[in-house]
């Protein structure tokens, strides 16, 4: 029916070969700026056999001998006509077959240089480092899908350092349609301050993963939608700061949704996840500078960053972000201020141990102990994977009533932007402007 409908949006088939990977890439990027369909030869049987649809077929099946060679073909003869901000990790992982990723039309709608490549092999890392080259991208540009080596995330390392940031996007689906409404700016209130008491733990929680827009879109949808006990507690929702332009409809969904009980926190690094020790050093303001842009357009008040462990330079993320806090993901900045672009404090709070199952919240809060001489300031990241789905504010509610009974009336929790604003208010008033 697909093919009756829209066979004559195609000038011709492009034939990839699956035991040959890299050659899907290769047929996204050709079917992309020729109007081709990628067919593998069972397909092409199918078209032309029970469809009679007998258009030209281009076999690229054979056409280089190693995936490192096809990729300086593409550099050489397709980059010119790819999108010049936008790039895909998006080829076939071992398990496509049975968990096929989602992103590829936005892929092939957008135009993008598309590649799969591990970071973790030297010849890869440095044919990732080739593609950005030829691409030239400026600050702002990014990858969307996911990295080919051993740690996804990794693929930071290599395309970092060309000004390129990430967005984990292997499974979103749909990303053609959602981008075709209008980019709308969002607005959350800002945190709120309460006193700070001596011999107090005081404690906000963040749910993982929401820079990847396919948590977004499903994981964290599901539990905003479903998930019995959301609104009981305090709890922040890591979000991706690009959905406003990505999937507006779907930020909309999340704030329209909101309780008073919710936050939507920017995950790591805010509009994109970078390794700030990483990106270029020549530009590494100009991102700052979007980012700025980005986060308060998103409505965020406060971000985790992860991977920047250079003082100056998660300073002058602090310094730049307009942000209230920002929760370092490295355990390298402990309850730092620094003085924000507008002249207000910013705070900086560990992000904390990662709660992969229940029972998990329960060790690490009652590991901290209360300080009779002043308050203490606490985040858990909660994994959203394994931790989340639908039963995971019910989970966490149980942990928190367990912790209660624990130490009662010694934990208080916060949202996270009320966290930051009252250590904010906390280190202002007790003359701390730099490290408490």
């Amino acid at each position: 029916t697909l093919v009756d409908k829209y066979k004559d949006r195609f000038k011709k088939m492009v034939l990839w070969d699956p035991d040959k990977e890299w050659t899907w890439c290769l047929a996204q990027m050709i079917c992309a700026q020729q109007k081709g369909i990628p067919v593998t030869k069972e397909i092409k049987e199918f078209f032309n056999n029970e469809l009679d649809w007998n258009i030209e077929c281009e076999d690229i099946s054979n056409n280089w001998a190693t995936k490192l060679e096809a990729y300086q073909w593409a550099i050489d003869n397709l980059a010119d006509g790819c999108h010049k901000s936008l790039s895909f990790s998006a080829g076939l992982r071992s398990d496509y077959v049975s968990n096929p990723w989602k992103i590829y039309d936005y892929a092939a709608a957008s135009k993008g240089f598309v590649f799969f490549l591990s970071d973790s092999d030297p010849d890869e890392f440095a044919m990732i480092q080739k593609i950005c080259d030829k691409m030239d991208y400026q600050p702002g540009s990014s990858t969307m899908g996911y990295g080919a080596g051993k740690d996804g995330d990794a693929l930071n390392n290599a395309t970092n350092p060309y000004n390129v940031g990430f967005m984990v996007s292997d499974y979103y689906a749909n990303g053609s349609f959602w981008c075709s409404f209008p980019r709308k700016a969002f607005q959350q209130r800002k945190g709120q301050a309460i006193e700070a008491l001596p011999g107090k733990i005081y404690v906000s929680l963040i749910w993982s993963d929401g820079d990847n827009v396919q948590f977004d879109s499903n994981q964290m949808y599901n539990m905003f939608k479903n998930a019995p006990g959301r609104g009981k507690v305090p709890v922040g929702m890591t979000m991706a700061a690009s959905l406003q332009e990505l999937n507006p409809v779907l930020l909309e969904y999340f704030y329209k949704n909101l309780t008073p009980n919710d936050e939507l926190v920017a995950g790591p690094s805010g509009f994109q996840f970078i390794y700030g020790d990483k990106y270029n050093e020549n530009n590494y303001e100009k991102w700052l500078e979007t980012n700025q842009k980005w986060l308060e357009t998103a409505g965020f008040h406060t971000a985790c960053l992860w991977n920047t462990t250079n003082k100056e330079r998660f300073g002058r993320y602090m310094q730049t972000c307009g942000l209230q806090g920002v929760f370092d993901g490295f355990e390298n900045n402990k309850e730092r201020y620094e003085v924000g672009k507008d002249g207000e404090g910013v705070v900086c709070i560990l992000q904390g141990a990662h709660c992969w199952e229940e029972g998990d919240v329960y060790k690490d809060l009652i590991s901290v102990k209360p300080n009779g001489q002043k308050p203490v300031f606490r985040n858990v990241y909660l994994i959203a994977a394994s931790y989340g789905g639908v039963g995971g504010y019910e989970r966490l509610i149980r942990e928190l009533q367990r912790v209660e009974s624990y130490l009662p009336n010694t934990y208080e929790f916060l949202l996270p932007m009320d966290l930051c604003a009252t250590l904010k208010e906390y280190i202002e008033k007790n003359g701390g402007n730099g490290h408490e």
